[in-house]
């Protein structure tokens, strides 16, 4: 395990061995390098992907959310995202739509997502073996290492990355140390996909903003996972996975958990009737600090979609499930699902859906969420009683891509953190009822050739029931950072000589810092810029700025926003 500076070296050197004796991978996607970290509400805020039709959850099981968001470097001494993994390179191949997806640095040619188990076979006219490796350094002392090695066939495919990056920080103590390693594979097998993935993970960081700034903290993460694509079953098709993740958290506390997780969904068409059943199964186990119950969440749906008009579908369903948390007994729950799917005009669909879940919170969850809760977290599944989104998605042109939606969420044991002590440590507090209702616009086009345009607008007002406790600082409604406004907005363009840049901007509202209200952080404007140059084919450097302006970014009370960064690159691949 990674625990503390010598752990993660250690880690890393393993590694590096590894990626000399191991047999190599496919092009790796790359991600964008994450402008945020959701908080609050809930942890899994992703949209889910389009598919066939937009907002189809007769395509995609997964549920959506409202994101509520704060940005990535938050107060675990992470300086410079541009470092804390290696970005995508600006020359990749963006599909019209916003699609972002890359071979890697300095791979001209895009491939599939090395995580997407129901890939077609095909994809590779014969074996390939590529790798690289990116070095980078920037402000307050952050070197970063990236290695990775892949393989791909027809059949098979393989992914061997890993990296190490660190921070002295931009105040006393914020001292960072992060370590990634992971290991993938897929193989077709009876006409289908199956992948596996292992990983381990470790994060080290000073409790730099709280009453204890010598405080060191250790999370290692290991996860593994078992991924079967589409089988072919009686008219349709199967699909189902096993997961395994332990988590161990520690300073001068040690918490541990396991969890242990099984997923299937089954999808049939009967006649113009599509059904889709599906059933999760997740069961943790605890250290002696967290062990009054083992939490568990137990799950299973079914839903049917079928045509009304020819121009209308409509969408039935239920879900119904047992949830426990470490502090709360057994709860069972039925919650109905419906949508209606109109697409009466020219490139445009309107929908309404309404899908409540359950969310599994895990150890890892909560120290992402807030890294500075010290005290036994009393994990519980998160009830989304009230999902309804409502909106249209429209093509202006071919190669764009407008929504706009409406949205109202209640969930239930979704956690609020607070400061109880004014120690700049915070403490989830449950019992309460948490309510979101807002607007998402958002706009992902292909402007050229050369010019890639993404914007997102979400307006919301977030409100806390409370809890019914005595306690003054409870009294109010006000969700702690939560902020009402966001914008984020992203520009690509491609100079003809092999020079890439990259804008990007993300506006902030002001967010309350406890429920009542007390005191709030202000709004802030990050505006940062990514260049990247095409030395050779297979060589590329790239500049990376944060909040190139300076701007005064207070992300929770009292702790101190980075200022100005910037990180230099550069990556070789084969």
């Amino acid at each position: 395990m990674i625990m503390g500076s010598r752990h993660a070296w250690i880690g890393l050197l393993t590694c590096a061995v590894l990626c000399w004796t191991a047999p190599g991978t496919v092009g790796q996607t790359k991600p964008e390098p994450p402008r945020h970290r959701p908080v609050m509400l809930p942890r899994d805020t992703s949209r889910a992907p389009e598919v066939s039709t937009p907002n189809d959850s007769a395509n995609n099981t997964r549920t959506r959310f409202p994101t509520f968001d704060v940005p990535e470097y938050t107060i675990t001494g992470e300086e410079t995202s541009g470092l804390s993994r290696m970005p995508r390179p600006l020359h990749s191949d963006f599909p019209a739509g916003g699609a972002l997806r890359s071979a890697g640095p300095g791979m001209r040619t895009p491939v599939l997502a090395l995580d997407d188990t129901r890939r077609p076979t095909g994809l590779y006219d014969a074996d390939r073996i590529g790798g690289g490796a990116r070095l980078g350094y920037g402000s307050f002392q952050s070197p970063s290492l990236d290695l990775w090695l892949s393989y791909g066939a027809d059949q098979t495919d393989f992914l061997l990355n890993s990296g190490f990056t660190s921070s002295r920080g931009h105040v006393p103590h914020a001292q960072s140390q992060r370590a990634f390693n992971t290991l993938s594979g897929g193989f077709g097998l009876l006409g289908t996909r199956v992948r596996a993935t292992l990983g381990l993970n470790g994060d080290g960081y000073r409790l730099y903003g709280s009453d204890r700034p010598d405080r060191w903290r250790t999370v290692t993460d290991i996860r593994g996972d078992v991924e079967i694509g589409t089988v072919h079953l009686g008219g349709g098709g199967l699909s189902s996975g096993m997961h395994m993740r332990s988590t161990v958290l520690e300073d001068t506390l040690k918490s541990s958990e396991v969890q242990l997780g099984f997923d299937a969904s089954y999808r049939v068409t009967l006649g113009r009737v599509r059904l889709i059943a599906d059933a999760v199964l997740s069961t943790s186990s605890y250290t002696s600090t967290m062990d009054v119950l083992s939490p568990h969440l137990y799950t299973m749906g079914i839903r049917a979609r079928f045509p009304v008009q020819p121009m209308l579908d409509m969408e039935a369903g239920v879900r119904a499930g047992v949830r426990r948390g470490t502090d709360m007994g057994a709860l069972g729950f039925v919650d109905p699902l419906f949508g209606v799917y109109w697409r009466g005009w020219t490139d445009a669909t309107a929908y309404v859906r309404f899908e409540p879940s359950v969310e599994k919170a895990s150890l890892l969850s909560m120290s992402t969420e807030s890294p500075y809760v010290t005290v036994a977290p009393h994990l519980r599944p998160r009830h989304y009683r009230t999902n309804l989104v409502a909106g249209v998605t429209f093509r202006p042109a071919a190669t764009m891509r407008c929504t706009v939606e409406w949205f109202t969420l209640r969930g239930d044991d979704v956690p609020v953190f607070v400061d109880r002590d004014s120690a700049g440590i915070w403490t989830p507090v449950y019992g309460g009822v948490v309510r979101s209702t807002g607007v998402t616009a958002s706009i992902a086009a292909d402007l050229s050739q050369e010019d890639v345009l993404h914007a997102t607008l979400t307006l919301r007002n977030a409100r806390w029931s409370g809890t019914g406790s005595t306690d003054p600082l409870l009294a109010g409604d006000a969700v702690p950072y939560v902020p009402g406004l966001e914008i984020d907005a992203f520009a690509l363009h491609r100079f003809p000589f092999g020079l890439s840049i990259a804008p990007s901007l993300r506006l902030v509202g002001s967010r309350a810092v406890d429920p009542r209200n007390s005191r709030s952080l202000t709004s802030y404007l990050d505006i940062g810029l990514r260049a990247e140059y095409i030395v050779l084919p297979s060589f590329t450097i790239a500049l990376t700025f944060e909040n190139l302006f300076g701007t005064k970014r207070t992300y929770w009370d009292r702790y101190p926003g980075v200022p100005a960064t910037a990180a230099l690159s550069a990556a070789y691949s084969w």
